[in-house]
């Protein structure tokens, strides 16, 4: 990852912990203390699938249920 990427909020092996506590503190403020659910679709070519489920992984953590459907 380049120089650039490592310093966005959560790429950061070094801030990931503290980054993703701020990502729960804007929930909890903007009324979602539990996460929410989004629904959206995905193209079915690998990269983009590979990516929708990538963005899965990443948003679990903060109580985000990110649902794909494939088309």
């Amino acid at each position: 990852m380049g120089d650039t990427a490592s310093t966005w909020p959560g790429y950061n092996p070094a801030t990931k912990q503290a980054d993703r506590e701020k990502a729960k503190q804007l929930l909890r403020d903007a009324g979602y203390p539990n996460g929410f659910t989004v629904n959206t679709f995905c193209y079915n070519v690998k990269t983009y699938t590979e990516v929708c489920e990538y963005l899965k992984e990443q948003l679990r953590p903060l109580g985000i249920d990110y649902n794909f459907q494939i088309g």
